[in-house]
C-alpha cells in the first residue's frame, strides 16, 4: 500500500513538471511585458478556471492518443460556442440605453487619454469605430491624437496614427497612416477608412513598411474577459493582421506592441464563457468604464504556469468532492498533459507543490519603456508620469552619455559638509523610462548626509575614497550600521530613512544607484524646519516635546524662523516705519537714532512673544529684496527722498547689494 502511494506521489511530481513546463494545446493569453495604469486595481475572483476545449462539458480529464479524431471536433464545438456568445452580445448592444451607451464612450476615452502607456507611445493603430456595428467610440481619441498637438504648436508631438483599411474578404487588412480625419472615407459598408492613396496621388505609409516599431493596438471586440481573451466579428482580420505583425516586431528584434481592447460594460463576459484556438490573439489590458482592466506584466510567467496550476487544483477540488476513484495518470504526449485526481491527501499535496512550482515574481520601479529608448524632453509644456520623449529624429549620441559624476563636488555649499552630484533624468535625459539613475556624493571631513529617505527607489552604493558610516532605520525603529571604508557596498531597502557620514581623516566620496530614473530625497531636517509655509510651532513642539525657543532656534538655522514678513518701509526726517505681516498686517515706528543701538526690541503681538529685529538700510534701487537670515547690521541711513519701497521676500539667495535686510530672532 505504502510502495502504491509513493509511486502515486512520483507519478503527480513528473505530471505536474512536465505540465509546468510544456506548453498548452491551446495556449493561455500571452502578455506584453509593459505596464499600466490601473484605475479598477481589484481583479475579480475567478468563478472557475478557463476551461480546455476538450473539458467544456465534462467532469474529468484522460488523454488523447488521437489527435486528428478529436481536433474537429473540438473547434467545432469551439465555433458554436462563439456564434451562441456572438449572438447573445449582440442583442445586449441592440438594447443598450443611448444614453448609457454614450456615458460610457466618453468614460472609456477618457481612462484611455489619461493612460501613461497612451501618453508615452509615439505610434499607434487604432480602429475607427462604427455606430452601426455598435462598437466603443473612439472619435474623441483620434480627434485628440490627430488634431490637438498642432493646435498647439507642438507637431513634433504628434503621435504617428495607423487606421484600418480592409483590402478583401480573406481576412486581408492593412493599417495605413493618417494626419487629419478628413483623410478618412467610407467604404460600401459605410465604414470610414483611409483612402490608399492621399490628396495628392502619394501611397500612404504602411504601418507593415514602417522603419519605426507601434507601441500601441487600440482594438475593438464583441466580447472579452478579464484574462485577455477577445472575440471578434468572426472575420478574423484584426487576429491575422496582429500575428503578422508580431512576426515581423520578432524578426526586427523590434518591442512587441501593447494590445489594448476597449469594452462597454455589457461585453466583459465571465471566465471560461469565451473559447480560444491558437488563432486567437489575447489583449494585454481591456479598458472599460469602470477603469483599465490589466494583464499583468508582472504576473507573466506565473499567470502562464498558475494557470496550469489553477486547473488542476479545481479538477483535484471536484473530485475530492465527489470522492471517486484516486487519481489516474496518462502522460505520452506532455503537450495534451490532462490529469484526474481525488482524496485529500492528493488535494493538500498537489495544492503544496503548486505553491512551490508557481513562479511568483515582484516589481516595484519605474514602469517598463515601451520602446528601446525615450530620451527625456525637458522643455516639453506638458507633463506625465514622467517626460515624454524627444522626437528620434533629435536624438543625438550625447544624449546617452553623461560626465557629471567625474568632477569633485564644493562640499562647503552647504552647513552639512557634503554635496549631491546627481546623475538622474533631469541632469541625464537618456535615463528617461529606463528605471534607473546614479549620484556622486562628496564628504569633507566630518561631512554628512543628513538622515533622509527616497520614497520612490531603493539605494545601492559603493564607497571610493575615504570610510563612511553608513546606517539606516527600519519601520520598527531599529537601526542598522556600519562603518564601510573603499571598496565595500551597502544596501537601503526603498523608502526607509538613511544616512551616511564621513568618519576618516580626509575626505570621502561614494557612487550610489538607484533602480528609479527619478528616486526623490526627504530630507529631514529641512523637510520639518524649512517648510513654506512652516510647520506651526505648535506642531514640532508638541512632536518633540520641546519649547518654543529651541524649535524657532532650529528653524534659523535652515532660514525657516517665524519671520515678519516687511511689505514697507516708509521714511521722514526721524523714523522709518516699518510695516509687516505674520498672520496679520502690522506696523512698528523706529526711530533712526534708534538702529544705532544695532538691534531693536518689540512685542509681536500675533505671536504673544518677544522679537528682535535688526535692520540694515543702505542705498535702493530699483524693487530692492529682503532677505530673510541673520543679519548683522552695517550702515545706518537712508535717502530722506525714498518715501515708500515694496519690498519683496527671497529667502537664502543674495541678489543685490543694495537692498534692506530685516531678520525676526525670537
Amino acid at each position: 500500500m505504502a510502495m502504491g502511494r509513493r509511486a502515486h506521489v512520483r507519478e503527480l511530481v513528473k505530471a505536474a513538471r512536465v505540465l509546468m513546463t510544456q506548453p498548452l494545446l491551446f495556449p493561455l493569453p500571452k502578455l506584453a511585458a509593459n505596464s499600466l495604469s490601473i484605475n479598477n486595481p481589484l481583479l475579480p475572483t475567478p468563478q472557475r478556471p478557463l476551461p480546455f476545449p476538450s473539458l467544456a462539458s465534462r467532469s474529468t480529464v484522460t488523454m488523447s492518443t488521437d489527435k486528428n479524431d478529436n481536433v474537429q471536433d473540438q473547434l467545432d464545438a469551439i465555433f458554436k460556442q462563439k456564434k451562441v456568445v456572438r449572438s447573445q452580445v449582440r442583442k445586449s448592444l441592440k438594447a443598450m440605453d443611448p444614453s448609457l451607451r454614450s456615458h460610457e464612450d466618453i468614460a472609456v476615452q477618457d481612462l484611455v487619454l489619461g493612460a501613461p502607456w497612451f501618453k508615452s507611445c509615439q505610434r499607434l493603430c487604432a480602429y475607427i469605430s462604427c455606430k452601426a456595428l455598435r462598437e466603443v467610440d473612439t472619435s474623441k481619441l483620434l480627434s485628440e491624437i490627430l488634431e490637438n498637438p498642432a493646435k498647439e504648436g507642438h507637431m513634433e508631438l504628434r503621435k504617428k496614427l495607423y487606421v484600418p483599411r480592409v483590402e478583401d474578404k480573406n481576412s486581408h487588412m492593412r493599417m495605413l497612416n493618417i494626419s487629419r480625419i478628413d483623410d478618412l472615407i467610407a467604404n460600401s459598408m459605410d465604414i470610414l477608412e483611409p483612402a490608399s492613396v492621399d490628396s495628392d496621388g502619394n501611397e500612404r505609409e504602411d504601418v507593415m513598411q514602417a522603419n519605426d516599431p507601434v507601441d500601441l493596438f487600440i482594438l475593438p471586440g464583441l466580447a472579452f474577459d478579464r484574462t485577455g481573451r477577445r472575440l471578434g466579428r468572426g472575420g478574423g482580420y484584426y487576429d491575422t493582421f496582429i500575428r503578422n505583425y508580431q512576426e515581423l516586431a520578432k524578426t526586427k528584434n523590434w518591442k512587441q506592441p501593447l494590445l489594448v481592447a476597449l469594452s462597454y460594460s455589457s461585453q466583459i463576459m465571465n471566465e471560461g464563457v469565451i473559447p480560444m484556438t491558437e488563432n486567437d490573439i489575447p489583449v494585454d489590458a481591456l479598458v472599460s468604464p469602470s477603469g483599465v482592466i490589466p494583464i499583468s506584466s508582472a504576473a507573466l510567467d506565473s499567470v502562464i504556469k498558475g494557470q496550469v496550476v489553477r486547473n488542476l487544483l479545481w479538477l483535484l477540488k471536484d473530485q475530492f468532492r465527489r470522492k471517486q476513484s484516486p487519481m489516474s495518470l496518462n502522460i505520452e504526449n506532455p503537450k495534451e498533459a490532462m490529469v484526474s485526481l481525488s482524496s485529500s491527501g492528493y488535494y493538500l499535496l498537489f495544492c503544496l507543490l503548486g505553491l512551490l512550482l508557481t513562479h511568483l515574481p515582484s516589481h516595484s520601479a519605474d514602469p517598463d519603456p515601451l520602446q528601446d529608448f525615450c530620451v527625456a524632453n525637458l522643455n516639453a509644456t506638458f507633463s506625465i508620469n514622467g517626460y515624454p520623449c524627444k522626437s528620434v529624429s533629435e536624438t543625438t549620441s550625447e544624449d546617452f552619455f553623461f560626465s557629471g559624476l567625474s568632477k569633485e563636488g564644493d562640499t562647503n555649499s552647504n552647513p552639512f559638509g557634503f554635496i549631491v552630484t546627481a546623475g538622474n533624468v533631469k541632469t541625464f535625459p537618456g535615463l528617461n523610462t529606463l528605471g534607473l539613475s546614479m549620484n556622486r556624493v562628496d564628504y569633507a571631513p566630518g561631512g554628512l548626509n543628513p538622515p533622509h529617505s527616497h520614497p520612490r527607489a531603493t539605494e545601492t552604493g559603493v564607497v571610493i575614497k575615504g570610510k563612511l558610516l553608513v546606517g539606516f532605520i527600519t519601520t520598527d525603529n531599529v537601526f542598522y550600521s556600519k562603518v564601510l571604508t573603499v571598496g565595500e557596498m551597502f544596501v537601503i531597502p526603498r523608502g526607509l530613512v538613511h544616512f551616511q557620514r564621513n568618519v576618516g581623516e580626509g575626505k570621502a566620496m561614494s557612487i550610489t544607484a538607484f533602480n528609479s530614473q527619478l528616486p526623490g530625497a526627504v530630507v529631514i531636517p529641512t523637510n520639518l524646519f524649512a517648510t513654506t509655509p512652516p510647520i506651526p510651532n505648535q506642531v514640532l513642539t508638541k512632536a518633540f516635546q520641546v519649547g518654543d525657543d529651541v524649535v524657532n532656534s532650529i528653524k534659523s538655522k535652515f532660514g525657516g524662523t517665524d519671520t515678519a514678513r516687511v511689505q514697507s518701509i516708509q521714511s521722514d526726517e526721524t523714523h522709518f516705519r516699518i510695516k509687516y505681516r505674520n498672520n496679520q498686517t502690522s506696523s512698528k515706528q523706529i526711530k533712526k537714532e534708534e538702529l544705532k543701538n544695532g538691534r531693536l526690541m518689540f512685542v509681536d503681538r500675533n505671536y504673544h512673544q518677544p522679537a528682535y529685529a535688526a535692520i540694515r538700510a543702505v542705498s535702493l534701487e530699483h524693487n530692492p529684496l529682503v532677505l530673510v537670515n541673520q543679519i548683522t547690521i552695517l550702515q545706518h541711513q537712508m535717502p530722506a527722498d525714498q518715501s515708500e519701497i515694496q519690498l519683496y521676500q527671497v529667502r537664502n539667495q543674495a541678489t543685490s547689494k543694495h537692498s534692506v535686510e530685516i531678520n525676526c530672532d525670537p
